[in-house]
């Protein structure tokens, strides 16, 4: 078995920012540095927390899954060096796609470098491995964004997989100089995955493998499932070499009260010390609830979604053995161990597959005298912080970085600006969350927290960005899908089952989950197959190309044979009917009808145009009426609806002296002599069918224009002065206008 300390690794690289589409290439960026993951101890005798030690053989890859998800192998093709010309790899659960993956490949010339896309959902977990042969080339392999900027990169795998529990789907690396990695999706995107030489040095062919999974816990356990973390304080023997590969066969490790004396403490604080342990898990935890990268299950109750249970061996029976239950084993020494390390975890899990693991904070080191690196008490403190407060801290950040392992982190670098739980260790300051004033417990004190940071690059893990936090929030799952033994079924059919129709040329179907081997032959309309499939995933999937069924009664039958789901249940056959009928209720079937021209059908669809659906409509407006020597403008906004777009228009305007035709949507036209006008549009559709609409214009006479609203300007006692005064007034509106001039 292998084990792994206190410690994981991340580093944020870089590469030029592009565009998905910009040929500009991938440029991969290498670790400076050879890797290591066997130093115990650090020059001045502080313990690393890194140990990963030997002793599991690495395992044979596993077999693809069997039935419809078959391994598919892929050849590279150049050139595919650039985000815009890299190789679309099949790597996926859509029709067409698998999630096991082998590309064969080559690098020539040296400097070649070959990129493959990916497009993934938030929370997909990809594993990768590069396999060559002797005289092969030595290999980098490095993951990038969809804007081309690298995330990490792997050179040589230094035996990853022998750190994976047994069963872990993620590909083995060949020889040594060959690469590997687990990656997880931090968002639905397109990634890249790009393999090139160690300093473009050598050359030759390689296999790439590629494996798509999700979360153990997500897909595979029935609801309502979530990890349960259990934090042993009552002390425990283990089998230390079983478990981590070295160390005692036997070793009987003393519980957390051991200890209360080494730090000044008396019985009676044990509370209060796991009090602050735990209260500090929480805060760890809690904080990638709040970031809800993937979501949070108590909150919004989405299956798959984040949670976790932390119980303790104070307040709760020890539930170690039952399923999804891993434990932290809070006490012990390295002497009664056998292993020189302050924390170490059973495995290092991406995917958490699985969910049953054990890991061991020891706490002789960290409860030895002030004068010890190891020791809290060697760390300064301010006085509004308790001891006790800064045991909670520490051994707080220690469990929950060894939980961090088994559920799939590396080490992150503990000499950069990022406080990451997962920091390697050997600097107890920056375990703890020292600040800058070196004092434990003051206001510039960072929160460790999982969060990105860089790969521990010393130990040849990655160089480049480890999202601990992602990955973390995705093996801290939920349960998902239950164990499937359901076999698919037909969610919807169009048309809908046992509907009546005018014309049959096709038929989608879509299922109730994603299934493989559909045919187009499988489905057959009153006997005869269907020629032409179109469709993917769940669907719709579209069937065509069968012999149209003539008027009555049709029979639909979609066979069994060959069309599974992704788990290798059978869909069952299923059979529905339709009625091809007489929709302008005639008394004759609809095909009768436009054989005899009794209908017509000016789009060709075999349904008489009366009964189509959506048929082309005309829109002349409301009625009008004008005065004489006034515009209007025919029609609406939308004069024609319906049919097939584009539109042509007739306007045929008559009235007395008028006989215009206009082709315009919406002409307008000034009426100079009163009358009655009809207006009637005809708007064509692409395909021929027509439709009318007619619109009326009323133009009245001008009224008689005088200075009484139409009344004799004098009333009947007009006289010869008041006609004089109207010639006065008259004469002096011309003179006024005049002036206006």
């Amino acid at each position: 078995m292998r084990a792994i300390a206190l410690v994981v690794v991340i580093c944020l690289i870089t590469a030029p920012t592009v565009q998905g589409d910009d040929p500009r290439p991938l440029r991969i960026v290498e670790s400076p540095v050879a890797g290591s993951r066997t130093a115990a101890t650090n020059a001045d005798g502080s313990m690393t927390f890194c140990k990963y030690p030997a002793g599991r053989p690495v395992v044979p890859d596993p077999a693809p899954p069997a039935g419809p998800l078959a391994l598919i192998g892929f050849a590279e093709t150049e050139p595919n060096g650039s985000t815009g010309t890299a190789n679309v790899l099949p790597l996926g659960t859509d029709m067409g796609e698998d999630v096991d993956v082998d590309v064969t490949g080559m690098i020539d010339p040296v400097s070649d470098v070959d990129a493959f896309r990916v497009t993934l959902k938030k929370g997909d977990i990809i594993g990768a491995a590069t396999v060559t042969l002797a005289g092969g080339p030595d290999t980098v392999l490095a993951v990038f964004d969809a804007m081309g900027s690298q995330i990490f990169s792997n050179n040589n795998h230094g035996g990853l997989n022998g750190i994976y529990p047994p069963g872990s789907p993620w590909p083995v690396a060949g020889r040594s100089t060959d690469s590997a990695m687990t990656f997880i999706a931090p968002a639905d995107d397109d990634f890249f995955f790009a393999v090139t030489s160690l300093s473009g040095a050598t050359s030759g062919s390689y296999t790439l493998r590629l494996r798509l999974r999700r979360a153990q816990i997500e897909t595979v356990f029935p609801t309502p499932v979530r990890q349960i973390l259990f934090i042993d304080f009552d002390g425990a023997t283990i089998n230390a070499n079983a478990l981590f590969g070295e160390g005692r066969t036997s070793a009987t490790m003393s519980p957390l009260s051991a200890f209360l004396s080494g730090w000044g403490l008396a019985p009676g604080d044990e509370n209060a010390v796991i009090d602050a342990i735990l209260a500090r898990l929480d805060h760890v935890f809690d904080d990638l609830r709040d970031a809800a990268l993937n979501g949070d299950f108590p909150v919004d109750m989405m299956v798959g979604h984040y949670d976790i249970e932390i119980r303790n061996s104070r307040d709760h029976p020890d539930p170690f053995g039952q399923a999804n239950v891993s434990r932290v084993i809070v006490g012990g020494t390295i002497a009664q161990t056998g292993i020189s390390t302050i924390g170490i975890a059973e495995f290092v899990d991406p995917g958490n597959v699985s969910t049953d693991d054990t890991a061991i904070v020891l706490l002789d080191l960290l409860s030895a005298g002030p004068g010890n690196l190891n020791s809290v008490l060697s760390l300064p403190r301010d006085p509004g912080l308790s001891l006790i407060d800064a045991i909670g801290k520490v051994v707080g950040n220690v469990v929950a970085h060894e939980a961090g392992h088994f559920l799939g982190c590396w080490h992150t670098r503990n000499d950069n600006a990022t406080a990451c739980i997962m920091d390697r260790g050997g600097d107890l300051e920056n375990l703890a969350g020292v600040g800058n004033d070196g004092i434990l417990g003051t206001m510039d004190d960072p929160d460790n927290a999982f969060t990105v940071d860089e790969f521990e690059s010393g130990e040849g893990v990655g160089f480049g960005d480890e999202s601990t936090n992602v990955v973390v929030s995705f093996g801290l799952s939920t349960g998902g899908l239950a164990a499937d033994n359901m076999e698919p079924g037909i969610d919807s059919t169009s048309p809908a089952i046992g509907a009546n129709v005018g014309t049959f040329s096709s038929i989608s179907v879509t299922f109730d989950e994603n299934i493989a081997g559909l045919q187009a032959a499988r489905l057959t309309v009153n006997g005869s197959p269907a020629v032409n499939l179109s469709g993917s995933g769940a669907g719709p999937f579209t069937f065509s190309g069968f012999a149209p069924p003539a008027d009555g009664p049709v029979t639909v039958v979609l066979n069994d044979t060959g069309v599974t789901d992704l788990s290798g249940n059978t869909f069952i056959s299923d059979m529905w009917t339709y009625s091809k009928t007489d929709c302008n209720n005639n008394g004759v079937f609809d095909a009768a009808d436009l054989a005899s021209n009794t209908s017509d059908d000016c789009n060709g669809n075999n349904v008489p145009d009366e009964c189509d659906p959506d048929p082309v409509t005309a829109d002349a407006g409301a009625a009008q009426i004008i005065n004489a020597g006034e515009s209007v403008v025919l029609g609406t906004d939308d004069p024609a609806s319906g049919g097939v777009p584009p539109y042509t228009f007739a306007w045929t305007l008559l009235g007395p002296g008028v006989n215009e035709i206009f082709t315009e949507a919406n002409p307008a036209f000034q009426f100079d002599a009163p009358g009655v006008f009809n207006a009637q549009l005809t708007v064509t559709d692409s395909l021929g069918c027509q439709a009318k609409a007619m619109a009326t214009i009323t133009v009245n006479a001008l009224p008689v224009d005088n200075m009484n609203a139409g009344s004799p300007p004098c009333g009947v006692s007009c006289g010869p002065g008041m006609g004089m005064m109207a010639a006065v007034v008259g004469a002096w509106i011309v003179l006024v206008r005049r002036r206006r001039r």
